[in-house]
């Protein structure tokens, strides 16, 4: 016969209202009450933790490599609000890899990964047949980065 655990408050207030399930088990982890945490829900929430860089480092490079390719295929239209967008997700990139040296070790295919949403959101914002940009990275991870580089 197997012989249930029973459920700890803290794992009922995980499902029960998370902010106070936070900083209930940020409580025990500093008083030292390790008894009283549900280390399953810990353990993947910890784990959960590093996705939180890794999707604004997606988010980001989307939102930069859709600038670029508005850049390069609607020359024509080109101004200030644009090269600020990329400047800026730049400089939040370069900021994000420096706190996170596993994210700068797989940049990369980060950028990879992150061409077919730039690519889809540069489409609807240029109204352009699917055709108009390549469905292959038209930039590598080195000139996503260079602030010199606008692509012609």
């Amino acid at each position: 016969m197997a012989v249930e655990t029973p459920v700890k408050p803290n794992t009922k207030l995980f499902s029960d209202d998370y902010v106070a399930w936070a900083e209930e088990t940020a409580r025990f982890i500093r008083e030292g009450l390790w008894d009283e945490i549900d280390r399953e829900i810990l353990l993947e929430e910890v784990h959960g933790l590093a996705s939180v860089p890794r999707m604004e480092c997606d988010n980001r490079l989307s939102v930069l490599i859709c600038h670029l390719l508005k850049w390069r295929y609607q020359g024509e239209r080109r101004g200030n609000s644009w090269r600020r967008t990329i400047q800026a997700q730049r400089v939040s990139l370069r900021k994000l890899l420096r706190r996170s040296p596993t994210l700068r070790a797989e940049f990369d295919s980060a950028v990879t990964d992150a061409f077919p949403v730039g690519r889809l959101k540069a489409l609807n914002e240029m109204n352009a047949p699917d055709e108009r940009i390549p469905e292959e990275p038209v930039f590598t991870a080195e000139q996503v980065l260079d602030d010199n580089y606008y692509p012609e």
